[in-house]
């Protein structure tokens, strides 16, 4: 499994994925799909946090 990428300061890093959680939630909330929006969401969230793991 990858490493977190050392070089991002933790705090701001941990705010910012509370607030693209945050705002995924109000989009799957008011969504007409839900379950459509909820998918994408989540495709979108795995694919921002991977960019925080180093690669081997």
């Amino acid at each position: 499994e990858g490493v977190v990428v050392a070089d991002v300061d933790p705090e701001t890093t941990s705010r910012l994925i509370n607030g693209a959680s945050s705002q995924a939630a109000q989009c799957i909330a008011n969504s007409k799909d839900p379950e459509a929006t909820s998918k994408k969401s989540i495709a979108a969230f795995k694919q921002l946090l991977e960019g925080l793991r180093k690669q081997p």
